[in-house]
């Protein structure tokens, strides 16, 4: 059986004897160059193969590139005010529910075990079924939860659509896995870390939009007003591509090369010379099992604490702002007689300006220690950025022990704030380039599950122990913050400058950046189907399949 290809760029003969049951596929087929003087060996013709970061870095970053992240950031931009919405309308609620404090404590927790159970799913979601799928539906069904939210009748409804609203939201999180597919390796953390600069603009968006709304408006409508940037999001979205990897996993290389020519003709470039690496059938991705194999195993568990303490502290930082700038005493309760506040019922009041102001501040801080992450990520690199910053946050936590002036106090939570928010956005980014493209959507949804147990337990540290016993708050979140260093050190890779990973069995974890090859052939991947070794004959793997063949 014969196919000849008269497409532009590299043109290949294959001859596949699909009759055969036995020996090795290398003896049942011939490659030649057409227009070659004589034909050429297989080594040669799988040296003239292209990889998926080949056509990436290929097509160079342009105007689609742009689009992307732009519109990636504005997902991240609406999550942050539908996430801090209930921040802000906890004290109206109360007020008009009559709720009492462990009521709008419990409002708020019921969010965040919604995303715990969520982002798990939502990570199945986007490894089975496509990240622009996952995204498409995380947006749509968090606009429309984020309606029904406004129009709650009662207190168990609202409690439902919170959890509900928490579980929807929770997908948002594969912006980051969906963007750093398609761009090349020197250039992905400054991308995803500026997605990371979305949230805190949504938060200070949407303090400023309280502090002025809320005064001549109920929170029902104001609610209703904050999902209008999902709806908007969500029409967005359908733009947005498919992953080329996950079509390529998914053993659809014909959608493959239609992305890589949509990338080309936004950009104005072409598609390199050469013949395009594709697989002959599918694999099956969003297994939760992958993430625990051996080569997976203690990346999975080591980043699974990290996104716990990580997010434990960052909630932690928040609300210990709150709390410690309405302390009377800049040391805080130390000796363990003031137990009462922790216990006692707060009297209804709505948020003054001097509570938009501190809020607002404190999201401000966050935006200097990204910037310097983002220097440093690339710089010093992955590791050692995420490790200095947190030693960092836990220097300014120490130094809170002491009894200083409240400027001092002021300065040490904006620091810790900054470092801790810096440490984090860089810890996502490792999160997303560390897993192979079969495991990244399910590895980063089960980090973000374990991120939000540290966010629901943090409220019973920062708001209650702190009152009773505010030093040991501090060297709880500063201890768990050093343990987190010293189980980052043990991680086996450093991502900077790598190109990502597809497979368990790829062998560019162990290579240095600068010596990964152009292509991986071993026992997972071939070119059109051909196997490496002991490939059993069939019609499937032959190259005469014109569906199996990709050439550029």
């Amino acid at each position: 059986m014969d196919s000849n290809s008269t497409k532009p760029g590299l043109s290949l003969r294959f001859r596949c004897d699909s009759s055969s049951s036995s020996g090795h596929l290398e003896d049942r087929v011939e490659i030649s160059v057409i227009g070659a003087p004589e034909a050429t060996k297989l080594g040669t013709a799988l040296q003239e193969c292209l990889t998926v970061d080949d056509v990436v870095k290929a097509l160079a970053f342009g105007r689609f590139h742009w689009i992307l992240v732009i519109i990636c950031g504005l997902i991240w931009w609406s999550i942050g005010i539908a996430a801090l919405t209930i921040t802000i309308l906890g004290p109206q609620i109360q007020c008009d529910w009559n709720l009492t404090a462990w009521n709008v404590a419990i409002i708020n927790a019921i969010m965040f075990v919604g995303e715990a159970v969520g982002a798990s799913f939502w990570g199945i979601i986007a490894d089975k079924y496509g990240r622009k799928t996952c995204l498409l539906m995380s947006m749509a069904f968090s606009f429309y939860f984020m309606v029904l939210l406004s129009f709650a009748p009662k207190y168990i409804w609202f409690l439902f659509l919170m959890f509900m609203l928490g579980f929807t939201v929770a997908g948002a999180v594969q912006v980051s896995t969906l963007c750093s597919e398609f761009i090349i390796s020197n250039l992905r953390a400054n991308c995803l870390l500026f997605i990371a600069l979305c949230w805190p603009c949504g938060s200070i968006c949407m303090i400023g939009m309280a502090s002025w709304m809320l005064t001549f408006m109920s929170w029902q409508w104001f609610m209703f007003i904050c999902s209008i940037p999902l709806f908007i999001v969500t029409v967005i979205c359908f733009w947005l591509p498919e992953s080329a990897r996950y079509y390529l996993f998914r053993g659809r290389p014909d959608n493959t090369l239609a992305i890589f020519q949509r990338i080309a003709r936004f950009n104005g470039t072409t598609l390199p010379v050469g013949t395009f690496m594709a697989r002959t059938e599918q694999v099956e991705l969003g297994k939760i099992q992958d993430l625990f194999v051996s080569q997976q195993r203690r990346t999975t568990l080591i980043l699974g604490f990290a996104w716990f303490v990580e997010l434990f502290s960052y909630y932690g930082i928040v609300l210990l702002t709150t709390e410690m700038m309405g302390m009377d005493s800049s040391c805080g309760a130390s000796d363990g007689t003031d137990t009462t506040s922790a216990n006692c019922i707060q009297p209804c009041q709505t948020l003054k300006p001097t509570d938009y102001f501190t809020m607002m501040w404190t999201s401000v801080a966050e935006l200097p220690g990204i910037l310097v992450a983002t220097w440093a990520a690339d710089v010093l690199g992955r590791k050692p950025t995420t490790i200095c910053t947190l030693l960092l946050f836990c220097v300014s936590l120490l130094c809170l022990m002491a009894c200083v002036n409240r400027t001092a106090t002021t300065v040490l939570l904006f620091i810790a704030r900054a470092m801790i928010s810096g440490s984090f956005q860089i810890l996502y980014v490792y999160t997303t380039e560390v897993f192979p493209t079969m495991t990244r959507a399910i590895a980063v949804g089960m980090c973000s599950s374990c991120g939000r147990v540290g966010i629901i337990s943090t409220p019973f540290v920062a708001q209650v122990l702190i009152h009773m016993f505010s030093i040991y708050t501090f060297v709880l979140y500063a201890s768990l913050s050093f343990l987190c260093c010293i189980s980052l050190l043990l991680l086996p890779l450093e991502t900077k400058g790598r190109i990502l990973m597809d497979g368990l069995n790829d062998d560019l974890a162990v290579q240095k950046p600068e010596d990964v090859p152009k292509i991986n052939v071993n026992a997972r991947w071939w070119p059109f189907g051909i196997k490496k070794n002991k490939a059993k004959a069939s019609r499937k793997v032959c190259f005469a399949k014109e569906e199996l063949s990709v050439k550029f």
